[in-house]
């Protein structure tokens, strides 16, 4: 008896999340489930054409060798397909990968046939060592943000510095129960609240400090992380340094 489309799709998914821990930020995965088969395409980001190859050949390497390794032997794929053109090596791939090999194609992908993931696995995944936790990303993400906590910096950017997507990154986040938001947040008020008690800096220069192109913004945002106002935060200071900005004449002044 042949699976139904939801037992395919559960082996894919086992398969997905075996590999996403075993490439940890290498290489992310996507499954689709068709009628007779099952496609894993995998997005492999490099900044350099001249590694794609390798990278995306490693890539499919580590997907045939989880599958077999949860499946049996018999999780072989049907074909793969590579989103570049055909490297000088691409007569012997076919060969090495044991099933047809395109290139060109839109995407790189590894093609299953739909019972080939509902194999019994005998829960070797859960005793092995890609099934335990990884270590919490977010401390990395603070000291990206501390380094360069003047430049307005994105979640793209930081991914980018940690050498893996932007998806993953907000994947490895979210399995922590934390957001991009609130850590930049937490790192921009606590160098905010080091500067406003510990500084003659402005309310302006404080803001450009902590990666604010606006003070207004900046004083929206602190109001919002602390329920008062940044000069408020100055005054209730021990030392209490006054900026430039923090006595303004009254409207109407001469």
């Amino acid at each position: 008896m042949e699976p139904d489309l939801p037992e395919s799709r559960s082996g894919a998914e086992k398969l997905t999340a075996a590999l996403q821990r075993a490439a940890d930020s290498l290489f992310d995965f996507e499954i689709a489930v068709g009628t007779e088969e099952i496609a894993l395409t995998l997005a492999v980001p490099c900044p350099n054409p001249a590694l794609l190859p390798r990278l995306s050949e490693q890539a499919c390497c580590l997907t045939i060798a989880v599958a077999s390794w949860l499946f049996g032997p018999k999780a072989e794929p049907e074909r793969i397909e590579f989103a570049y053109p055909p490297p000088a090596h691409a007569g012997s791939c076919a060969e090495f990968f044991c099933c047809p090999v395109r290139f060109d194609a839109q995407a790189t992908s590894v093609h299953f046939h739909k019972t080939a993931l509902t194999l019994p696995s005998a829960g070797r995944v859960r005793r092995s060592r890609i099934d335990q936790p990884r270590t919490d990303i977010a401390p990395e993400v603070e000291q990206v943000l501390r380094d360069r906590i003047w430049e307005p910096t994105t979640q793209a950017a930081v991914a980018k510095r940690l050498m893996m997507s932007e998806r993953t990154l907000h994947r490895r986040l979210a399995e922590g129960g934390q957001r991009f938001g609130e850590i930049r947040d937490r790192v921009r008020l606590e160098r905010a609240n080091v500067l406003l008690r510990t500084s003659s800096l402005s309310i302006s220069a404080i803001a450009g400090e902590v990666g604010f192109t606006d003070a207004r913004e900046f004083r929206r945002a602190y109001l919002r992380w602390t329920g008062s106002t940044p000069s408020a935060a100055r005054a209730a200071s021990p030392w209490r340094p006054e900026g430039p900005e923090d006595h303004l004449p009254p409207t109407g002044a001469h």
